[in-house]
């Protein structure tokens, strides 16, 4: 590292910023438009799904430069419980942004909540998600396992 420079990875320095630069996910970038033009009178969540790479956490990133919001992001190994969950997200779901116009929550790969570790994380997103005053984007790699059931049903589901 040179004195005097950052490091930044390759897939930062070349990120997508707007819409019109993804490649290969149109169809997600019409459903997320459509969430946003629908919310809050629609659901209040979307679920990215797909395989690792495809886009799904870049895409919420870009939503926030063209809507000219802010992200708060958790990972599913932030929230491994209740408690932890109601303590690190329900506080971003309830206060506003101070500098942008709005806020994202962004729930990232949340099939990595395991059923045995993870009492009562997932009954509590979904309970979370009913009170949202902000869209929540939500990604993750496989999303069919029954324990997904609920979820599934409370968000907008796209494929990537």
């Amino acid at each position: 590292m040179t004195k005097g420079k950052e490091y930044q990875n390759w897939s930062e320095k070349h990120r997508v910023l707007k819409f019109d630069e993804i490649k290969g996910q149109g169809h997600a970038v019409i459903e997320l438009k459509k969430f946003f033009d629908n919310f809050p009178h629609g659901k209040k969540a979307i679920l990215f799904h797909g395989s690792p790479g495809t886009g799904k956490t870049s895409l919420a990133y870009i939503a926030r430069n063209e809507y000219d919001f802010e992200v708060y992001e958790l990972n599913a190994s932030d929230i491994r419980n209740k408690e932890q969950l109601e303590m690190k997200l329900k506080p971003a779901l309830e206060q506003a942004s101070l500098f942008k116009r709005g806020k994202i929550i962004l729930v990232d790969e949340v099939d990595g909540l395991s059923s045995l570790k993870d009492r009562g994380g997932l009954p509590e997103l979904i309970e979370l998600i009913d009170g949202a005053q902000f869209p929540i984007i939500i990604t993750a790699n496989k999303i069919w396992d029954s324990k997904f059931g609920e979820l599934r049903k409370k968000s907008l589901l796209v494929p990537f």
